[in-house]
């Protein structure tokens, strides 16, 4: 697995000496641009399990949570707890208008410092619950670039990717030493438009060709009609989650 060690080596090779800015800097700068350049199914993180606490108006996120995948479900079926994302505007008008504690709450997404002092996204709801509730529902998400803090931690990223990062760690290290020759937005854009990329986002893509059928259209309501008329629940939707 590549460190960033590996990294200084490959580094000092190609640009024949040490960059003028450090490499754990240059690695951690590589990995949030590759992971904001697509919607890797790598990073899909399908249950995390988040709770309410007694008094508090934020649910705390995963500490690797990038961007949400889907609403919030409720971990079990007999739950009466829901919890619903929305607009700020819409947040706030719920606000003023509903003051008791549960089970319905909206919630939405706004910057802040976590409990670490991080500044990061962090989920706001309302109304404050009077309960504590451990697990109360879970969140597939997007997970985001955690920095690298030392020289032998592996990066992680799947192996075939390591080739294309490395790409992207050279056109960063390039655009502060030979800044002259072309800026860093130039170097990117050719990665972006490369066969390289390309053929990564297929890779990636091809873990899971087959996604369920089409939603939202006949042919979706006539597979629900049949699926239903089978097992003698006509009309009744399935859960993705399986409640």
């Amino acid at each position: 697995m590549l460190t960033v060690t590996d990294c200084s080596d490959y580094l000092i090779r190609r640009l024949d000496g040490e960059p003028s800015v450090p490499v754990l800097t240059l690695c951690n700068r590589a990995g949030s641009y590759l992971v904001d350049m697509h919607t890797w199914s790598w990073l899909i993180r399908p249950s995390a399990k988040l709770s309410l606490r007694t008094g508090s108006e934020y649910i705390q996120l995963p500490s690797d949570f990038g961007r949400m995948y889907g609403q919030p479900k409720p971990t079990t079926v007999a739950s009466v707890v829901s919890l619903e994302m929305v607009s700020m505007e819409e947040y706030l008008r719920y606000r003023q208008d509903y003051m008791d504690g549960g089970p319905r709450y909206m919630a939405t997404m706004v910057y802040g410092k976590d409990v670490d002092g991080i500044f990061g996204p962090k989920m706001q709801i309302w109304p404050i619950p009077l309960d504590d509730t451990q697990d109360a529902f879970r969140l597939a998400y997007l997970a985001k670039w955690v920095d690298l803090v030392n020289d032998t931690e592996p990066i992680s990223i799947p192996p075939w990717m390591e080739f294309f990062y490395l790409e992207i760690l050279f056109a960063f290290a390039q655009s502060y030493d030979e800044h002259d020759v072309a800026p860093l937005s130039q170097r990117l854009a050719l990665l972006q438009q490369s066969a390289e990329f390309m053929n990564l986002k297929k890779r990636d893509g091809g873990v899971q060709p087959f996604v369920g059928i089409v939603r939202g259209g006949a042919m979706d309501a006539e597979y629900i009609r049949d699926s239903a008329a089978k097992v003698g629940l006509a009309g009744r939707l399935l859960d993705p989650y399986g409640n």
